[in-house]
């Protein structure tokens, strides 16, 4: 929102916006999809979600620089895990699969 505040002081306005993961709701105030107050409402929401499940997890949710292999390796025998992040080639985070 603070970049595109800026942006626009100077005459930038872009063409489209494309977001990942949070990104993608601001995008959705900069097209005017959403309000800003709606997305700080969601915003609100979404933290207090992320709160509340990493508070009720039985283990943290760990990152560790190496490959998914060396992490499937390593956890193997363990309770169900799964990786949960796989976006920059040597950054995996898992978390305790939930019970079924």
């Amino acid at each position: 929102m603070g970049m595109h505040a800026l942006f626009k002081a100077f005459g930038i306005t872009p063409d489209l916006c494309a977001g990942h993961s949070y990104g993608e709701y601001v995008c959705f105030v900069r097209g005017r999809v959403w309000d800003p107050e709606t997305l700080y409402s969601i915003s609100e929401a979404r933290g207090a979600i992320i709160r509340d499940k990493s508070e009720k997890s039985k283990a943290p949710w760990p990152q560790r620089k190496t490959d998914a292999d060396n992490v499937l390796q390593a956890l193997a025998g363990w309770k169900p895990y799964w990786i949960s992040n796989r976006n920059a080639p040597f950054k995996r985070s898992f978390q305790e699969a939930p019970a079924q």
